[in-house]
C-alpha cells in the first residue's frame, strides 16, 4: 500500500498484495453498530426516486442521470452532487434551446476532467466511468447486487475509519473488496448494496461523534518506510 500527497489531495493506491490486509470483520462489526433506523433507511431507494424524477423533469433518461451523478461523484459529497447534477442539466436545457453556449456551461466538479466528463454524458460524446462510478451507477438504477468500492468503503475494510484524500484501488483489489461486503450481506440475510449502505452510514456517524486529527499521511509520515496497514492502524488506534 502506498501513500503520496499531490498538493491538497492525499492519494492511497490499494493493489492486489493489499487485500491480505482487508477484513470483513469490520464490515460486521459496523453493521452490528447500526441503529433500526439506519438498518432500515434505504439510501439507494431515494438515489433511485432523485434521479427519476429529474429525469421526468428534464425529458432525460434515467440511465443518462445516473451516469452523470456518478461521473461526477468522485470526491465530492452526496448532497454537492446532487446539486451539481441539477445544475449540469439546466445548462444542458439551456444549451438545447439556444440560451446558452457549450462553453458557457458552469463547472460540475472541482476538477475539470470531472466536469468535462458529466457533460459529455448529457451531451452523448466520448466519457469514461471507472469501477467505482460504473457500480454507482448501477446502484442508483436500482442494483442492489453490485457493490460500490468508494474510498469510505475501502477504508472500512482496511479498518482505517477515517479517510484522508481518496483510494485508488487497483481491479484486482476492487473485486475482492466487492466479494467480501458480499460474503457479509449472504451471512446478513440482505442485500449487498444494502449492507454497504448502511456500514458507510454508521461509518459517517461515528467519524462524526469522535473526530481525530491523525490521518493516514501523518501516521505514514510518523512511522516512515517499510510500514504496513497494520502498523498505520495500530498508530492510528494508539493516537486517537
Amino acid at each position: 500500500m502506498r501513500i503520496s500527497k499531490q498538493k491538497s489531495n492525499t492519494t492511497v493506491d490499494v493493489s492486489l498484495k493489499d487485500c491480505k490486509y482487508m477484513n470483513s470483520d469490520y464490515i460486521l462489526k459496523l453493521y452490528a453498530m447500526a441503529t433500526e433506523e439506519e438498518k432500515t433507511t434505504d439510501w439507494y431507494f431515494d438515489a433511485y426516486h432523485f434521479t427519476n424524477d429529474l429525469a421526468e423533469q428534464y425529458d432525460v433518461s434515467p440511465i443518462k442521470i445516473a451516469n452523470l451523478i456518478s461521473a461526477i461523484s468522485p470526491q465530492q459529497k452526496w448532497e454537492k452532487n446532487k446539486e451539481y447534477a441539477i445544475i449540469a442539466l439546466q445548462g444542458f436545457d439551456a444549451v438545447k434551446n439556444g440560451w446558452m453556449g457549450k462553453n458557457d456551461l458552469p463547472k460540475i466538479h472541482k476538477f475539470g476532467a470531472m466536469s468535462q466528463n458529466g457533460y459529455a454524458v448529457l451531451f452523448d460524446e466520448d466519457y469514461s466511468l471507472g469501477q467505482k462510478t460504473t457500480s454507482f451507477a448501477a446502484n442508483i438504477m436500482g442494483n442492489k447486487q453490485i457493490v460500490t468500492i468508494d474510498s469510505l468503503a475501502m477504508s472500512i475494510l482496511l479498518g482505517f475509519y477515517e479517510k484522508a484524500g481518496s483510494y485508488n484501488i487497483k481491479n484486482p483489489a476492487y473485486v475482492y473488496a466487492q466479494s467480501l461486503y458480499v460474503h457479509c450481506a449472504n451471512v446478513l440475510g440482505i442485500f449487498p448494496a444494502q449492507l454497504q449502505a448502511v456500514v458507510w452510514v454508521v461509518c459517517r456517524r461515528l467519524k462524526k461523534a469522535h473526530k481525530s486529527n491523525v490521518t493516514l499521511l501523518t501516521a505514514a509520515a510518523a512511522l516512515g518506510k517499510g510500514y504496513t496497514p497494520k502498523d498505520i492502524l495500530d498508530y492510528i488506534s494508539q493516537n486517537v
